[in-house]
């Protein structure tokens, strides 16, 4: 891994606190920090912007992005068929400036970050003991079925996903595991 990295992955279990954790590091590092927008033929809701969390475009424009290359990395919705993905322009757009790109995906965005921006990219997986993310999918509520198949699917999916990111670190205490992260891009990925 060289120093060149522009763009740090986090990932981990549904419940491993991604999103909270990608918020706090950009509230507390806005300089350093921004959130990689997706795409997606979604409509914009109207507590969103152009950019925010996504940029909108019309589904014939998505599959135009697709064909032209743009669009490097996609999945369709199972619930309503909708196209998401990641657009290299913004993604590029984004690298000319002296801002690192966060964002949450799977395994096979990692896989297509890494064949599109070679050691641009650091994935880190974040590690919470299932019995705290049992805990905390409880918390956040939602149907018992979903929860216990999210748990079901836990250790598959870390053993999965383990493989294809570079740190692991344990997320149990969010103001702990931020300043890590932050602490090893600054000291280890910036040049």
């Amino acid at each position: 891994m060289d120093n060149q990295i522009k763009i740090v992955v986090i990932e981990g279990p549904s419940g491993a606190g991604k999103d909270t954790l990608i918020r706090q590091l950009i509230e507390l590092h806005p300089d350093t920090y921004v959130k990689m927008p997706s795409i997606t033929d979604r409509p914009m809701r109207k507590d969103e912007t152009q950019g925010n969390p996504y940029f909108h475009v019309t589904k014939e424009e998505f599959e135009a992005k697709i064909k032209s290359g743009e669009v490097f990395e996609y999945t369709v919705s199972s619930r309503d068929g909708r196209y998401r993905g990641m657009n290299k322009k913004i993604i590029d757009d984004i690298l000319a400036t002296d801002k690192i790109q966060i964002k949450d995906c799977d395994w096979v965005g990692i896989e297509a970050l890494r064949r599109i921006y070679p050691g641009k990219v650091l994935a880190i997986c974040l590690h919470v003991p299932k019995e705290e993310i049992a805990k905390r999918l409880l918390e956040r509520g939602g149907d018992p079925k979903d929860i216990e198949n999210r748990l079901n699917d836990y250790d598959e999916y870390a053993q999965k996903i383990a493989k294809y990111c570079d740190i692991i670190i344990d997320n149990i205490k969010l103001s702990d595991c931020a300043r890590s992260i932050h602490n090893i891009i600054t000291y280890n990925y910036i040049s």
